[in-house]
């Protein structure tokens, strides 16, 4: 939308040249569109869930030889999704975007590229790789359900399964799951998704 509305600006006002319109994306909304549009991609619906485990449509682009899907993480778990009103983060599970990479594995797709971005979860991807196969304990055991975010403190192992399906992420930024408090982590995106300065601390001794 951007292009076009820069576009027909310029063109109304410069009637000699050309303008090839190229929109971009940072992993987070539209990712998945404009990649499938460029790559001539179709487009698909999944039915999955949200980040509070609620029902959803998923759109995804998927190549004609299903070699490769492209999928937002926004479009599953994104924090648009969520109501002000009901953003929880210690609620929210990135499960969902585990189980739609599967069901496109299921279905054919050779490789499943997500971008990363815009989502309103905080459970480190743990929810996400739950999905895919991976053991998540607590003292009590294997959590037998979606882990949250309010699971973390709780977590004493992780088990890796044999094999991973063929899964990448897309972003344009490198931020480290914690770094040093004067420096941009995944923590210094928590405030927007709503956790509280005290629920911070809590947050980063989980991750830790």
């Amino acid at each position: 939308e951007a292009t076009d509305i820069i576009s027909a600006v310029v063109m109304g006002r410069c009637h000699d040249v050309r303008v090839r319109k190229c929109p971009m994306a940072d992993g987070g909304e539209a990712t998945s569109s404009i990649l499938g549009r460029i790559l001539g991609y179709r487009k698909t619906v999944v039915k999955g869930y949200d980040c509070l485990m609620r029902p959803v449509e998923v759109e995804c682009h998927v190549a004609a030889d299903k070699s490769e899907a492209i999928v937002d993480s926004s479009g599953v778990i994104g924090l648009q999704m969520i109501s002000t009103g009901d953003r929880d983060p210690w609620m929210a599970t990135s499960w969902p975007l585990g189980d739609i990479v599967n069901k496109l594995i299921e279905s054919g797709v050779g490789h499943v590229t997500v971008g990363v971005g815009g989502t309103a979860t905080v459970d480190c991807g743990l929810g996400f790789l739950q999905a895919l196969g991976c053991g998540i304990f607590t003292s009590e055991g294997r959590l037998d359900r979606q882990l949250r975010a309010g699971d973390l403190l709780s977590v004493t192992r992780v088990e890796l399964p044999a094999t991973f399906p063929s899964v990448s992420g897309v972003s344009d930024v490198d931020v480290p799951l914690l770094d040093d408090d004067d420096r941009i982590s995944m923590l210094s995106f928590a405030a927007q998704k709503g956790v509280t300065g005290e629920e911070l601390v809590v947050l980063k001794k989980s991750v830790e």
